[in-house]
């Protein structure tokens, strides 16, 4: 997977946040699984987005600098 596509999956794991969110102000049924999955998705993206950056060359030599 591209880092590209990681941060695709951060932003659509906020977005569905937002979504739960206004859910959860409406007091509509499902709020609760709706924001579990959008953590769950930034979650991932976020770990995911962390070991592309730890295993990239240019990262380590810089790093070493």
């Amino acid at each position: 997977m591209k880092a590209k596509y990681t941060i695709l999956l951060i932003a659509f794991g906020f977005c569905l946040g937002y979504v739960g969110e206004q859910m959860r102000l409406m007091h509509w049924q499902g709020w609760n699984i709706i924001s579990l999955m959008a953590t769950i998705l930034k979650v991932v993206g976020v770990l995911w987005f962390a070991f592309k950056i730890l295993s990239y060359d240019g990262f380590r030599r810089f790093m070493e600098k």
